[in-house]
């Protein structure tokens, strides 16, 4: 089974990112900053513009923000592709809840979360989950949101009676106090 995790970075390589899936023939895809837009435009990428070259059978997408661009809306969150069944999914909240009008003033952590799903996998049953972790400043060392945050995730995966993967984004280095919980 091949699984990758990738920061889209809004889906502004969203051709090379459709020829990596081509390339590589990802069984499962975990993806942080994805971009889904009402329709693609030459200026934003987009999951659907990804899609298009390499379909997969099953996906779920847990927005985190919402926003308008030029005529259209457009949200950006966190996503599991999969070419097996997805048998049920879900999302957790580490920070904040899903910003329906998204501008500058509010704060780029003022919504995080998680993206669950159980997929039946030829292996069994899996528990996939992704995320996007915080940015703290000029360094990845974390901060007192990210130990919480990551508590939080490490408490849930307690709760999960299958294999986990977990993939993400989390900004940490692996000598940050978060990532030893």
């Amino acid at each position: 089974m091949k699984v990758i995790h990738l920061n889209t970075w809004s889906c502004h390589l969203a051709p090379a990112i459709a020829q990596l899936f081509e390339r590589e023939q990802p069984d499962i895809v975990c993806l942080q900053e994805v971009l889904s837009a009402e329709s693609t435009h030459k200026l934003l990428g987009s999951i659907q513009e990804i899609l298009q070259v390499y379909p997969f059978t099953y996906s779920y997408y847990s927005p985190l923000v919402q926003f308008r661009f030029m005529a259209s809306t457009a949200q950006r969150g966190n996503m599991i592709l999969s070419k097996f069944p997805i048998l049920s999914s879900s999302e957790f909240w580490t920070a904040g809840e899903f910003q329906a009008d998204f501008v500058q003033e509010i704060p780029y952590n003022a919504a995080r979360n998680v993206a669950h799903c159980q997929i039946d996998t030829p292996h069994g049953l899996v528990h996939v989950l992704t995320t996007h972790g915080y940015h703290v400043g000029a360094h990845k060392l974390g901060s007192e949101e990210t130990v919480k945050a990551c508590r939080q995730i490490a408490h849930y995966i307690r709760s999960l009676k299958e294999p986990v993967i977990l993939t993400g984004d989390f900004n940490l280095t692996s000598q940050s106090e978060s990532m030893c919980v």
